[in-house]
């Protein structure tokens, strides 16, 4: 649970602190994830990584 947290943090950060939008983008399907949810990817600790590195190319403008 704090793993997810964590991840999810980040996504409000990366959307200038705009929870419910995090959240839409936490439980939608995302391409840069093969399809899968954020949250759903972010259960297991290579899942969270990978959301992480995610989140962290969405920072910097890298197309994901």
């Amino acid at each position: 649970l704090a793993r997810v947290a964590q991840v999810f943090d980040r996504a409000t950060a990366l959307l200038d602190g705009d929870a419910s939008s995090a959240a839409a983008w936490f439980l939608g399907p995302c391409r840069g994830l093969g399809g899968q949810t954020p949250l759903a990817t972010a259960e297991t600790e290579i899942g969270a990584a990978e959301v992480e590195q995610l989140i962290g190319r969405l920072e910097y403008g890298v197309f994901s």
